[in-house]
C-alpha cells in the first residue's frame, strides 16, 4: 500500500504481477524511458540557454497586518482575561480599544483593581497605554453615538475592527 499509493500504480502493480514482462523488455523500456529523458534535457538547455538572467533580489518579509479590537467589558473577570491574553499577542494586535460603562471610578482603576486582584501583570497595561495599543473609552449605550467624543466615534466607527462584545456573550 505504501509502495503502491494511488489507484493507479496499485492497479499497474497488479496487473505486472500476472502478466509479467520478459526481462529484455523490461530493460526495452527502461532504455526508451532513459532516451526521453535525455532529449527533454536536451530541449530545455537549448530554449533556455540564451534566456537573459534575472537577479534575484530578496524580497522583504512582510508582516500581516495587526488586528484592531474593539473590546467591551474589559473590567470585568472575563473581560480581564481577555483583555491580559489580546495584550500578549502584541504581534497579532496592534490596538486594542477596551470600551466600558462609566463608574464611580475611573476606568484605568477599575482595570488596575481588576489585573491585581485575579494577580495579572499590571506593567502590561501601564506599557501598552505608554504605546498607544490600548485605549480605555467610557461609554453610555443610551447616548447619541455612544457618548464618545466626535473625532473617537469617527476614528472608530471608520476602522476595520474584530468586536468581542463580552456583554453579549455573557447575557446569552
Amino acid at each position: 500500500m505504501y509502495t503502491h499509493p494511488t489507484i493507479t500504480t496499485l492497479s499497474r502493480h497488479l496487473f505486472s504481477l500476472i502478466h509479467p514482462l520478459p526481462t529484455t523488455d523490461i530493460l526495452a523500456a527502461a532504455n526508451v524511458v532513459n532516451a526521453s529523458i535525455v532529449a527533454m534535457e536536451g530541449l530545455v538547455k537549448k530554449y533556455t540557454a540564451n534566456l537573459p538572467a534575472i537577479p534575484i533580489s530578496p524580497r522583504p518579509i512582510s508582516r500581516p497586518p495587526r488586528e484592531t479590537v474593539l473590546l467591551t467589558g474589559s473590567t470585568g473577570a472575563l473581560g480581564s482575561h481577555l483583555l491580559l491574553d489580546l495584550l500578549l499577542a502584541a504581534d497579532k494586535v496592534g490596538k486594542i480599544w477596551a470600551v466600558n460603562r462609566a463608574g464611580r471610578t475611573g476606568i484605568i482603576e477599575r482595570q488596575i483593581s481588576s489585573f491585581l486582584e485575579k494577580a495579572m501583570d499590571v506593567n502590561l497595561l501601564s506599557n501598552a497605554l505608554k504605546e498607544g495599543r490600548l485605549v480605555f473609552v467610557e461609554a453610555s449605550l443610551g447616548d447619541d453615538k455612544l457618548g464618545l467624543e466626535e473625532t473617537l466615534y469617527h476614528e472608530v466607527r471608520d476602522t476595520p475592527l474584530s468586536v468581542s462584545p463580552l456583554s453579549l456573550l455573557i447575557s446569552v
